[in-house]
């Protein structure tokens, strides 16, 4: 009989079957040599008399009747359990490597965007020291006209270059365009006695890089399209402020002037617009002259609103407007603001509609020509219309009265 082992002690928690289990794994380990060394310390762990004590095979054949039933059992659920736990955590690995991956691509294309739209405002901010504009001299004020009148400029696309039907357009017949409408609009100035002229800049400046078959357009890089498109705009206004005095309104949303990644859709980035960094340009070049007034819309509003007399205006670029004949009412009644006109590019033609009637005058939508003029897309759809530019006369009661068209090639 062998001296008590700790080990050998059946536990207080432990049933006979579970006392029996566990001693014939520390055998089976090796721990002792074989049921005999063991059975007498099991009978009095059992606490049998002494009578009624087992041998060891009764013993060793519960024991072995048990793990045959556990080990064609319960170890093959184990093993099964056991894989199948396996293989969730292999997902749930998988997953997670998947979510890092994520994140760290989202995080590099961030990054990437953020670089690239740095080297572009860099690339804009290299080009602008050279470039200068140049302050007219002092004039004789004149006394204001009974009319007030505004120019429309609209979809100058400058960058673009090609030749159609009835147009040739490139960075150089931009240029001229915009001496041509320099003379004409000095001799509106002169002849109809203007003290003040409003301008309006419809968007569309640069023709930018919107879709592949924009690169082939594109006759120089997008950069210094929108420094050259600025500059000439500045200039113009100086110019023109030598007749008389300006007030200078510039749209602040249009879908050219979008800085649209290749494959991103229209608008997707909205607020990445170059119309940003061209009027805030030509509101800096002209600063030093007094007689040119810059008007730009309020943050994240994507229209412009202002009076002529006490008529309500509004002007966007249009490529966001669904229902034109509707745009002034929609406005109106989300701003609870009675609008008479509304000025819009975007359409490459001139139009005229009447949307409703005011108590002395018609309430219209004015949609300007384009600046490029027609093209080889329109060509092929056989519509287009004359690069040109509109002056509006409008009567303190009548409204719009007048409208001058002032063709540039």
């Amino acid at each position: 009989m062998v001296s008590k082992n700790a080990e050998l002690v059946k536990r207080s928690d432990e049933n006979t079957e579970e006392y029996l289990w566990r001693i014939g794994q520390l055998i089976d380990s090796g721990k002792y040599a074989n049921w005999d060394v063991v059975t007498p310390t099991i009978n009095e762990q059992l606490e049998l008399p002494k009578d009624k004590w087992r041998t060891e095979s009764a013993f060793r054949k519960q024991y072995q009747s048990g793990k045959r039933f556990y080990n064609n059992v319960f170890a093959k659920q184990k093993g099964n359990e056991y894989l199948a736990d396996l293989k969730e955590q292999e997902e749930t690995l998988y997953k997670e490597r998947r979510k890092l991956s994520t994140t760290k691509l989202e995080y590099s294309r961030y990054h990437t965007q953020e670089a690239r739209r740095e080297l572009f405002y860099e690339n804009i901010a290299e080009q602008i020291p050279l470039t200068t504009v140049d302050i007219p001299a002092d004039v004789e004020p004149r006394e204001a006209n009974s009319k007030e009148y505004v120019l429309t400029i609209s979809d100058i696309h400058l960058g673009a270059e090609f030749r159609s039907l009835n147009n040739e357009y490139n960075v150089e017949e931009c240029a001229r365009r915009f001496a041509i409408l320099r003379e004409r609009t000095l001799d509106f100035i002169k002849d109809n006695d203007l003290a003040h002229l409003t301008i309006i800049n419809l968007g569309d400046c640069v023709q930018n890089i919107l879709r592949l078959s924009d690169i082939q357009l594109n006759q120089q890089p997008v950069v210094k399209s929108i420094v050259d498109v600025a500059t000439l705009i500045s200039r113009f206004l100086n110019d023109i402020s030598q007749a008389c005095r300006v007030t200078y309104y510039h749209v602040p949303y249009a879908n050219h002037d979008q800085l649209r990644p290749l494959g991103s859709k229209a608008n997707a980035l909205s607020a990445e617009d170059v119309s940003y960094v061209i009027s805030n340009y030509i509101l800096t070049a002209v600063s030093e002259n007094d007689r040119v007034e810059v008007k730009l819309a309020p943050e994240n509003q994507n229209y412009l609103s202002f009076q002529i007399f006490n008529f309500n205006i509004l002007a966007a670029h249009g490529h966001n407007v669904r229902n034109i004949e509707r745009f002034q009412r929609d406005i109106s009644y989300m701003t609870r603001t009675h609008y008479d006109f509304a000025f819009l590019g975007h359409y490459h033609t001139e139009k005229s509609i009447t949307v409703g009637e005011g108590l002395f005058h018609d309430c219209e939508t004015l949609i300007a020509p384009s600046f490029i003029g027609s093209d080889p897309y329109a060509d092929s759809l056989a519509v287009g219309s004359r690069p040109a530019s509109m002056i509006y006369g409008f009567d303190p009661f009548e409204g719009h009265t007048e409208t001058y068209k002032i063709i540039l090639n």
